[in-house]
């Protein structure tokens, strides 16, 4: 039976409300840190995103790097992501390792004896995705470390667009997050909640914390930054072609960096995971399947410090104005309110 009177909400239907009062003075006073001194920020598992040549940038800026498939491991402490099938076929190479099974569809049952078995070995899992409250109860009780959480949402996914599938993210964590207190309430095992997808801009981000999720998972927003793993291009406009047209460089050259603060324009390809020409890269070249994947080129907007350093001071703003000191505190853990469209579209600029 469907319940249409239940209203299912997005990140931009809901704003967070301050406090009366706060007795925090100064943003100084804040910490945006977890637990482990890292930023509440993993990295999408993506070609385009992060790779076993740019991991540590993203570490030392505490960001914490999902090395995707197909890429060479690095021998260091870090998440790695697989198929379902390689880990199926490869579990006694796998004990006290990170693990991402990337899987779109992380509702099958087929994971569970997986899940329990990667688990005996020491491993510390994330499953990923889920759409729905209910899965992420089932993960709890199989001690499921990190949860991520939506589907079809991403800038080059296209699963929600054609296949109808989809739980709008607002609701999701807010759901979710009703279900770990409750949990935690009984004293039983939580996953963290990691909202994976569609974040455009740091509100997004903000208010999936202040929802519930744990951590947020970013693809677009990290592609866009000059260190991100893509394909990097210049766009050269000539006399002979004024619309000008991409060359691609290295993104690696120690001139990249001072000729982007000089004000030089550079683009960075973004390819879904699930696009055709990146499955040829990750799969069976002769098994491929319907791409739900799409592929763009995002300009070139922020290093990665940049974008940290806004990222902090809008958190912290945020923080301060709802009295929280600490990252533990804000999560799921503030007054929000719903807004109509009219009001959404008045700040946001």
């Amino acid at each position: 039976m469907i319940d249409f009177n239940k209203t299912l909400f997005d990140l931009n239907d809901v704003i967070i409300i301050p406090c009366q009062t706060t007795h925090i003075n100064s943003r100084k006073e804040i910490d945006t840190y977890t637990n482990n001194n890292m930023l509440p920020i993993f990295t999408a598992p993506m070609l385009d995103v992060v790779n076993n040549k740019n991991y540590k940038i993203f570490k030392d800026n505490k960001i914490t790097p999902i090395i995707p498939r197909s890429v060479d491991i690095p021998q260091d402490d870090v998440w790695v992501a697989y198929s379902l099938t390689e880990i199926e076929d490869n579990l006694s190479d796998h004990k006290n390792d990170k693990i991402l099974i990337d899987i779109a569809n992380g509702h099958i049952s087929r994971l569970h004896n997986l899940i329990t078995t990667l688990k005996s070995n020491n491993n510390e899992v994330m499953i990923g995705n889920i759409a729905n409250p209910k899965t992420y109860e089932i993960l709890c009780d199989m001690n499921v470390d990190f949860c991520r959480c939506g589907i079809g949402n991403g800038a080059v996914c296209t699963t929600s667009a054609n296949g109808a599938v989809n739980y709008p993210m607002g609701s999701l964590i807010y759901e979710i997050n009703s279900i770990k207190k409750k949990r935690i309430d009984e004293g039983k095992f939580v996953s963290k909640v990691i909202a994976d997808g569609g974040m455009k801009t740091f509100k997004d981000i903000i208010i999936s914390l202040a929802l519930g999720a744990d951590y947020v998972m970013l693809g677009s927003m990290l592609n866009k930054a000059l260190e991100s793993s893509a394909e990097t291009y210049i766009l050269k406009i000539t006399h002979f072609n004024p619309s000008g047209y991409r060359v691609k460089i290295d993104q690696y050259l120690k001139e990249t960096t001072n000729e982007f603060k000089k004000g030089v324009s550079f683009e960075k390809v973004y390819r879904g995971m699930s696009t055709k020409e990146v499955q040829k890269i990750i799969s069976d070249k002769n098994n491929l399947r319907t791409s739900e994947g799409i592929k763009i080129y995002n300009n070139v907007e922020y290093t990665i410090e940049q974008w940290i350093d806004n990222f902090k001071d809008y958190l912290s703003s945020a923080m301060s104005y709802t009295n929280k000191e600490t990252l533990e505190n804000f999560i799921g853990n503030v007054e929000l309110g719903f807004i109509t469209e009219q009001s959404y579209k008045r700040f946001y600029k």
